[in-house]
């Protein structure tokens, strides 16, 4: 396993220790929408070239988290809320 795959890995495990209750659903469902995130900007850098400002990419985010919510990923709109 690369050493940056054992980083995230370990570094996630950690943050899910520190979670409250159930909490560790809805941090669950951010980190796949982040990381999902990041691996499209990490295409369109790589295949097309093409990047974005960090403001864009955030709103990206925001615009997709809304699009989860939508689709039934509830334990988004609480961390959303705040």
């Amino acid at each position: 396993m690369p050493l940056q795959a054992r980083t995230t890995l370990s570094w996630w495990r950690r943050l899910r220790k520190l979670a409250e209750g159930t909490q560790w659903k809805r941090l669950d469902s951010l980190f796949a929408l982040v990381s999902w995130q990041i691996w499209k900007e990490r295409n369109a850098r790589c295949f097309r070239d093409a990047t974005a400002p960090v403001a864009e990419l955030l709103q990206l985010n925001k615009m997709e988290a809304d699009r989860w919510i939508d689709a039934g990923a509830l334990g988004l709109r609480v961390l959303a809320d705040r």
